[in-house]
């Protein structure tokens, strides 16, 4: 099998580049949640708190599904053409 050659310096610049954008617009999108949620529009949380934050939003989310898997039978044997 040949061998792959080495990344170019140029390559391994563009991938830099996209794995930075690709944090920056996710540690945007969670900021964005944070502000809407606590109402701080001009404050960037810290990112621990960030991640704090956000690990407790899908904790809650989790646990939201959890409750509604549990009602689903109830409202399937309510109503029959929810199947």
């Amino acid at each position: 099998m040949p061998e792959e050659a080495e990344p170019t310096a140029e390559d391994q610049l563009a991938d830099m580049h996209a794995i930075f954008d690709l944090r920056w617009d996710a540690d945007m999108r969670a900021i964005r949640r944070w502000q809407a949620a606590t109402g701080r529009d001009f404050t960037w949380p810290d990112h621990a708190d960030l991640v704090v934050w956000l690990l407790e939003q899908l904790t809650a989310t989790e646990a939201r599904i959890a409750t509604l898997e549990e009602e689903l039978p109830i409202q399937r044997h309510r109503y029959p053409e929810l199947g």
